[in-house]
C-alpha cells in the first residue's frame, strides 16, 4: 500500500510541476503524466490491495500495471 501512496503522490506532484516548467520540459513531462498517471477508484484500491499481498497475482505488481 505504500507503493500506491507513492504513485498517487508522484501523479499529483507531476501535475503541479506541469505549469512551472519550460516549453521543452513541458512536452516530456506531459508524456510522462499521460503514461504514468493513476486515478484509482475505491474499488480499484480494494482490488489492488488483494493483488498486492499476492492473493490473486504474484509478489510484484504496481498500480500502474494493475490498472
Amino acid at each position: 500500500m505504500v507503493g500506491l501512496a507513492f504513485e498517487l503522490h508522484d501523479t499529483a506532484e507531476a501535475g503541479t510541476q506541469l505549469w512551472s516548467v519550460s516549453v521543452d520540459a513541458h512536452q516530456s513531462l506531459a508524456l510522462r503524466i499521460k503514461h504514468q498517471q493513476i486515478a484509482p477508484s475505491f474499488a480499484d484500491i480494494l482490488m489492488y490491495s488483494f493483488c498486492y499481498i499476492g492473493l490473486l497475482t504474484g509478489k510484484s505488481v504496481n498500480c500502474t500495471t494493475f490498472l
